[in-house]
């Protein structure tokens, strides 16, 4: 099937109201009914890998790679809390130019819009260089029609800066960290990428057009992490090829991008079965002044459990609360098949005797089939809520029409200030035994499953 017609997009959403919820919308277009939802973009041709972030009010900016244009260019469009769109409909276009523009990253800037980049071949073919956008709560390009350069090294080939894997957040000031993987350092490739970053203002990258280097140890640092640390600065975590074969490593950023946990930082997860596990996919919030991680590290003593979930908490000063590298929470339990693609956040309950916030960790889930899943642990990091065997709450686990196993996969998702979550999710529920058809579909939750999540399924 074309490409442009199988992965066409409705990004779709679903809410079960709550009387306080409409009390205070009014009215909203959300429903329950998960067969019709709500649209974010139906334009022509394919729309694809949506990231998303809170607007700041309750709402959520969602930005995409889009082929309407015939090339792959970068949109975005704000649903309010109600889940009415708020920007030009089908989503603002935020490069106006032709060249191709793919993966894009985006956080909040705390007054109703975002900073978004993404990578962009602007110096010609197989040059890619990072680029950016402000996007205001009006839906206007601060940066003008064609951004900013955020990595851009003139005069060099893509192969010596290949910037990739870029992340993103917001400082809590109206500004916005931007990291990524890049091999520019005069060092054998093979002990390369090295994390660099820039930091975004309303006026523009702060750091140059060409950034600067935030991680640059002697060994591999790759897929970057980043989350405001609540000061000014920020908490960053990567994979690191500085441990065999590879582990996360973290630290904390002061708002001049220096690592004050060293040069390498604090090493996240030194694997149950000590050098054979593979750590990947950090996810991270914050507590206060913490930092709140969830991963996912392969079981290599048991291929049937694959991949499983962790989490733990670090102190402002790099100490792990929960345990140690070894012992962190397990979220999935060594179940069987995979559970990747973790999100992680507090909740709002409290345990007196830490002060310490619980955590909602959603994933998707294959232990029977690719499906998105909750599971919810208060803030002494060893008890889940509620209590084993119903301890999974279920996000999504729906079949197509016709009965054929349809999945669910990538997760992604905000919370709101009110404490839910917003989540969205590659969706095959319009497949058929025959046919493939990929959708976005979204769901809002909280920690509680009388609400808005289904029953465990059997």
């Amino acid at each position: 099937m074309d490409i442009k017609k199988r992965f066409t997009v409705v990004f779709s959403a679903v809410i079960v109201l709550m009387i306080t919820a409409c009390a205070r919308d009014g009215f909203s277009q959300w429903v329950s009914d998960t067969t019709k939802n709500t649209p974010v973009c139906t334009a022509s041709n394919a729309q694809q890998h949506p990231k998303a972030c809170t607007d700041g009010r309750d709402g959520i900016i969602i930005v995409w790679e889009d082929f309407r244009n015939n090339h792959w260019d970068v949109y975005a469009q704000k649903l309010d809390y109600g889940g009415y769109a708020q920007w030009t409909s089908n989503g603002v276009q935020l490069c106006q130019n032709n060249n191709t523009k793919t993966q894009p990253v985006i956080a909040t800037d705390g007054s109703g819009g975002a900073y978004v980049v993404w990578l962009e071949q602007r110096r010609g073919s197989g040059q890619l260089d990072l680029y950016g956008q402000h996007i205001l709560s009006n839906g206007s390009l601060g940066y003008g029609t064609k951004g900013f350069a955020v990595d851009s090294v003139p005069n060099t080939p893509e192969s010596a800066t290949s910037p990739a894997n870029a992340a993103i957040c917001e400082d809590d000031n109206g500004n916005a960290f931007v990291v990524w993987e890049d091999n520019r350092t005069a060092i054998t490739l093979s002990s390369r990428p090295d994390i660099y970053g820039n930091f975004l203002t309303s006026s523009g990258p702060a750091w140059g057009k060409s950034g600067a280097p935030v991680i640059a140890f002697t060994s591999r640092q790759n897929t970057p992490k980043i989350i405001p640390d609540g000061n000014g600065g920020a908490y960053l975590a990567w994979i690191s090829g500085a441990n065999v074969p590879q582990s996360i490593q973290v630290t904390r950023l002061n708002n001049s991008g220096y690592s004050t946990w060293g040069n390498n930082g604090v090493e996240v997860y030194a694997g149950a079965n000590g050098t054979a596990d593979i750590s990947r996919n950090p996810s991270l919030t914050r507590d206060g002044n913490q930092l709140v991680i969830s991963w996912e590290t392969l079981n290599s003593s048991n291929s049937a459990k694959g991949y499983d979930v962790y989490a733990n908490r670090f102190s402002s000063s790099g100490t792990p609360i929960w345990g140690s590298a070894s012992s962190p929470v397990s979220i999935s339990n060594n179940w069987n098949g995979d559970q990747t693609n973790s999100i992680i956040f507090t909740d709002d309950s409290v345990v007196s005797s830490t002060g310490n916030s619980g955590i909602m960790v959603v994933y998707q889930n294959d232990a029977s089939k690719n499906a998105i899943s909750m599971t919810r642990v208060i803030g002494d990091g060893s008890t889940d809520v509620p209590a084993y065997p119903n301890h999974i709450f279920t996000v999504c686990y729906e079949n197509a029409s016709d009965g054929s196993v349809a999945n669910q996969t990538n997760p992604v998702a905000v919370k709101t200030g009110t404490g839910e979550i917003l989540a969205a999710w590659v969706d095959g529920r319009l497949s058929t035994s025959s046919t493939t058809v990929s959708s976005i579909y979204a769901q809002r939750l909280d920690k509680t499953p009388r609400r808005y999540l289904g029953p465990n399924p059997s």
